[in-house]
Parts: structure tokens; sequence; C-alpha cells
């Protein structure tokens, strides 16, 4: 635990792209992962396709594609926010593409914030974008989205979309320690789908921690949390969760830590994962116990100079973002091989 947390999971798309999902207004573009590119870091994230107007009239055309996560916000008071997006494009169709990257409130499916990217062309660049912390609430899930709209007049034709993400980060300051993201992934190895829960058997708390542990499958459905407050437990077991067998590329399921505390000192808990064949614990169950340590080290103020020694652009102005009724908005990314 520290006071600065970076909350976007698998952020670099470095050896798959799990976590990540893709929403489109055409079937004509789609998302895929591609395991390495001239310039990055490791793993891309890829909007790519052949957009085609319908007709040939002097009429504009608008396509959109996103690739998009879902990030929680720490629980405590946040004092700064800031998204780093390393990204680059190939070709663009069109007669303007514009870039962006915005947070989108899932529960009324509006933007809440949005701000335009300067991606590099044939290379990548970086944007540091300062996020207003008054559009987010502490402890709130929203969608993380970066992607393009871009504008054909149906007189000049189609043409190709190729724009690739390297890396995403959101970087939450807190006034204190605090995380929020995965501590264990969970992977299933066969075919089955199996019902699991996490149990709290023993800890040592920390007079001053707050956290809720949870489990989230790979539809990004949770159970309810073991809750922990100012150092007294709530709950000390989750509710069921089902986890399916995941696609090519993404695991089954992860165990989420989301909590913050005002001091240094080190909280241990005794948890066990069970999983079952069957529903409420029936069939073949099998049960793992670990030991889970929030250990916050000394407080990170430097994260965000190294990227601002190495910034080459700043985005601005904002867009809306709209996710809802999309083509394949709930749709994983494609690990294998595109056409072109």
């Amino acid at each position: 635990m520290s006071n600065t947390a970076q909350i976007v999971r698998n952020p670099d798309f470095y050896s798959s792209p799990d976590n990540w999902f893709c929403a489109s207004s055409t079937t004509g573009l789609s998302c895929y992962w591609l395991p390495s590119d001239s310039g990055a870091s490791g793993g891309v994230g890829n909007i790519y396709g052949y957009v085609n107007p319908p007709s040939s009239s002097l009429r504009l055309y608008q396509y959109s594609a996103y690739l998009y996560t879902n990030v929680t916000f720490p629980a405590t008071q946040i004092s700064s926010i800031y998204l780093v997006v390393r990204s680059g494009y190939r070709s663009e169709a069109g007669i303007i593409t514009i870039y962006v990257a915005g947070l989108v409130d899932p529960s009324t499916g509006s933007t809440v914030w949005s701000q335009t990217l300067n991606p590099g062309q044939s290379s990548y660049s970086t944007d540091i974008l300062s996020v207003s912390t008054s559009s987010v609430s502490p402890g709130k899930t929203y969608i993380l989205a970066i992607g393009l709209t871009t504008y054909l007049l149906g007189s000049l034709g189609g043409g190709l979309v190729d724009y690739r993400v390297d890396s995403a980060y959101l970087y939450v300051t807190t006034s204190e320690y605090t995380y929020s993201g995965p501590a264990i992934t969970l992977n299933n190895t066969d075919s089955n789908t199996y019902y699991a829960h996490l149990t709290l058997y023993t800890s040592t708390l920390d007079p001053n921690l707050t956290v809720n542990i949870t489990l989230k499958n790979v539809n990004g459905e949770s159970s309810s949390p073991i809750e922990i407050k100012d150092g007294s437990v709530i709950s000390s077991e989750t509710s069921e969760l089902q986890l399916p067998p995941p696609p090519s590329g993404y695991t089954s399921g992860r165990i989420e830590v989301n909590g913050y505390k005002s001091n240094q000192t080190n909280s241990t808990l005794i948890l066990s994962f069970t999983y079952c064949s069957e529903p409420q614990e029936m069939g073949v169950c099998v049960s793992y116990p670990f030991k889970l340590v929030l250990d916050p080290p000394s407080k990170i103020d430097e994260v965000l100079s190294l990227y601002t020694r190495e910034q080459s652009s700043i985005g601005f102005g904002e867009f809306n973002i709209s996710l809802t009724g999309m083509h394949g908005s709930t749709l994983k990314i494609s690990s294998g091989a595109r056409d072109g």
C-alpha cells in the first residue's frame, strides 16, 4: 500500500489482452491484441479495420471504436489523478479522426471525464492527462475507455483504421495509504465452470485499516466482499461467484483488494480460497489457504516525474464517449491474427 495507486489492471498489454474489452459502432472495426510491435514495450491493444460509407453522397458518416476496462478508485479522499497513455497510429480513415480517453459511469452510461489524445504517427508518443478529482467518487468503479471516432464523407469513400495502444496507466494519489486492484489472479486450467468463495479465518489488523476483498470473474461479475472497517471485521466471507473458463489470453478471475489506512503499520490476513464443481459447495470442493500482508512502503511522489521528463505532447478538449448500443460491446479482444 502507498499513497499513490496505479489502478489499471494489465496496463501495458504486455503478455495478453486480459481485463480489456472492445466496443465498436460498426462490424468494420474490431479490436486485436498484437504480441509485439516495433517501438512497443511488449504486446499492444489494436483497433483495426476498413470502414466504408454506405453511399457516395455528401453525407458525413461517423464510426467509433474503443478499448475499455473497469477501474475502481480508492475509497478515501483523492487528491490527484493522472492518466498516462502511450499510443500511435499506422493508418487513418476519413477527413478527420479524433483520438480520446475518458471515464464512463457504468450506472448511467454518461461520460464523467474525457480528453483528446495526440498519438504518434507510425510511432508511439505519450500523453499525460490530468483528471479532475471532482469527476469521480471514491470507492466507485468506472469504465476507462481509449479509442477513436473517425468522420468520413460519403463521396470520398472509405479507408483503413489502425490505432495501437502500448500502455495506459491511471495514477491516483490519496491523503492516506491506499491500494486498489488485483492481489491474486485465478487461472482455470480446464474447460469446466467452478463456483468459488473466499473466507477470512484469522487476522492481525491495524486499527486504522478499512478494506474490501472481493472475487471478480472474467465477465466482470463480482462477489460480495469480505469487509473490514476501522480494524474490525464486518463480514468474513464473500458470496459465491461463478468462474467460467476464460477465452484465450484472459484469466478466469482475480482476488481484488480495495483499502486504505492512515499509517504504515502492517496487517496480516489468513484467508482460504474455495472452489467447487457445483453451486452451494456441492460436488467436489478444494480449498487453498493463503496469507495476505498489507505492507505499505514509503510514500511515492516521483512516479509521475519520470513520465513528465519524457512527455512529448499534451491532449486537450473534451469528447463524449458512448459505449451503449455499440456492436461487440461485451466481446473480448481477439488474440489471433487479423487480416492485413
